[in-house]
């Protein structure tokens, strides 16, 4: 079984949307593309690095992305339209996989 890696972002200041926003989101994204354990570090730093994402965790055996976000800053569809996973060529899309065949 793979680890479920978990990687937060530094404390914001208080100009911050994010700091200034009490109340992140969370979701559930699939990942599609994802095949090695580099994939999924990949997939979470970008998810990571997004403005507006405090904290992800990727599971490369499910195909799943769990995002705690801040509505204020960034929407699921930025998430997953051309955001930072679909910019880093795995398709993503709201909700999650369940079993896939391989």
């Amino acid at each position: 079984m793979q680890p479920l890696y978990v990687i937060q972002n530094q404390p914001t200041t208080v100009d911050s949307p994010r700091a200034n926003d009490a109340s992140p989101e969370r979701i559930a994204l699939g990942v599609f593309g994802m095949t090695c354990a580099g994939c999924q570090s990949h997939v979470q730093r970008a998810l990571v690095g997004q403005a507006g994402v405090h904290d992800a965790m990727v599971n490369l055996m499910t195909h799943q992305a769990t995002v705690v976000y801040y509505g204020a800053v960034v929407t699921p569809a930025d998430l997953v339209r051309g955001g930072a996973v679909g910019l880093q060529g795995f398709i993503a899309f709201v909700g999650a996989v369940g079993n896939l065949e391989r």
